[in-house]
């Protein structure tokens, strides 16, 4: 027999035609999934919705996603047809019946500290598996899914990669903050093309010289890893990412002509290795020590440049990039930006130098959509040109400081109050509802903000043009 909430939800529905995709947020009353019972839905996404209860969901759903919806079994859930089940971020323990699903390709369990795995050895006919902090402590239950094509058990303290072995198909893996101290066992994972091992305790990475087809690599916080050298074998390498606190020799990279992609730090402050990569479009160099960027100047195929917190003190080379997009010189002790006069730039960001004049942009319009605020402060938010002062501040620009932290506040608020999400879902309904209208009203606050920061812009624009 139905409730009155129920036949309220089902009378709501019951003339609504939806034959695809059903998308649910944040609705902390819903209870019951019955209303939706009569919908030939393929696709039902469900976030933040308390103590939902998956029951008699269409026979036609194919994709189902629970998020924060605190489920702690599917033992209930009805769906045979399903092929893509997402449950992150729940309180599942039990996941017995989950080998009724014949049809299942992809599984996310993340965040769901205390479900016990074991019975996922039952899909054997899975092609993709997350498993995000999960508290994994053996993964003898993978053994069984020869199929998988993508496995990702990140923040998973631990992790043994011995049955990871077997899984001879995988072609995206990633071990990443998983207190792995060897790979060995991945010799023969030979179709992997996309690696994670970031932030673990590996020393010696020999096995990669096996892994030729990788195209996607991350060996960033291994702080035993003191040399590259098997790189020079990955010679289809599209992206790397390598952070180290350890003085590296960086001679390998030069093999990897294919690169388009690359985020580096090290103590070697000699880069002149990056010349060899004329392919790059993306680079990353953030935290050296003095470093030298004239290397750079043959990376013309150059969109977006981080050079963030670099002691760089001069960027002459960069005006022959004129491809480039994107570039960002926080903290880089730079006090000349001349070099930037002929740049097409997109974004700029300037925060925390020692810069005096400003004429080389303001001066050009190639640079009309430059996102450039102060010069010790860029908000990467706000599309528009601005205009540095250098002395005394006009009208706009007191405004436009006032705005800014209007929009800082109530940005802060709301970082505060998702910070408490989970505690905020414990709360009485009528406590809730009341959270949810303050959500409200700060994001209707910021959407008025952000008007009348357009309407600045444009009598700034008209300034300029003047």
């Amino acid at each position: 027999m139905q409730t009155p909430y129920e036949r309220q939800m089902v009378n709501l529905f019951k003339n609504l035609v939806i034959n695809d995709e059903f998308s649910i947020g944040y609705n902390f009353q819903i209870n019951s999934l019955k209303f939706v019972q009569h919908l030939n839905l393929k696709k039902l996404k469900l976030v933040h919705s308390q103590y939902v209860i998956p029951d008699l969901i269409s026979d036609s759903l194919t994709e189902l996603h629970l998020e924060y919806c605190q489920i702690q079994t599917i033992c209930d859930l009805s769906a045979q047809q399903l092929k893509v089940l997402r449950l992150p971020k729940n309180m599942l323990k039990n996941i017995n019946n989950i080998g009724r699903f014949k049809h299942l390709q992809e599984l996310d369990l993340s965040e769901n500290i205390k479900v016990n795995i074991t019975p996922i050895k039952e899909l054997e006919w899975l092609t993709s598996l997350k498993l995000t902090q999960v508290t994994l402590k053996n993964t003898k239950a993978m053994r069984n899914l020869t199929n998988l094509e993508e496995l990702d058990i990140s923040n998973n303290y631990g992790v043994s990669t011995k049955t990871i072995q077997y899984l001879t198909k995988l072609t995206k893996l990633n071990l990443a903050q998983t207190n792995v101290r060897k790979i060995n066992n991945l010799k023969n994972l030979t179709s992997l093309i996309e690696l994670d091992i970031s932030y673990n305790n590996i020393g010696n990475i020999c096995v990669l010289q096996h892994l030729n087809k990788l195209r996607k690599l991350n060996i960033s916080g291994n702080s035993n890893l003191l040399n590259i050298y098997e790189l020079r074998y990955l010679t289809d390498l599209q992206d790397l990412s390598f952070h180290s606190g350890n003085y590296i020799d960086l001679t390998p990279l030069k093999y990897l002509t294919k690169l388009t992609h690359l985020s580096l730090t090290t103590l070697n402050p000699n880069i002149s290795v990056l010349r060899h990569l004329i392919g790059l479009s993306v680079l990353y160099l953030i935290g050296y020590q003095k470093i030298g960027i004239t290397p750079l100047q043959y990376l013309t195929n150059l969109k977006t440049l981080v050079l963030q917190n670099s002691q760089i003190y001069e960027i002459y080379p960069l005006r022959r990039l004129t491809n480039l997009q994107r570039l960002d010189l926080r903290q880089t002790n730079i006090t000349d930006i001349s070099p930037l006069t002929n740049l097409q730039l997109k974004y700029l960001n300037l925060e925390a130098n020692k810069i005096t004049c400003f004429d080389p942009i303001s001066k050009h319009h190639k640079t009309v959509n430059t996102t450039l605020m102060e010069n010790i402060y860029s908000h990467p938010n706000i599309i528009g040109y601005r205009t540095v002062f250098q002395f005394q501040p006009t009208v706009e620009d007191l405004i436009l400081s006032k705005l800014m932290k209007q929009i800082d506040n109530s940005n802060e608020i709301l970082r505060k109050l998702w910070g408490k999400r989970k505690i905020i879902l414990n709360y009485p309904k009528m406590l809730q509802f009341k959270t949810q209208k303050i959500l409200d009203k700060m994001i209707n606050k910021n959407r008025n903000v952000s008007k009348q920061l357009i309407v600045l812009f444009e009598r700034l624009n008209e300034n300029q043009n003047q």
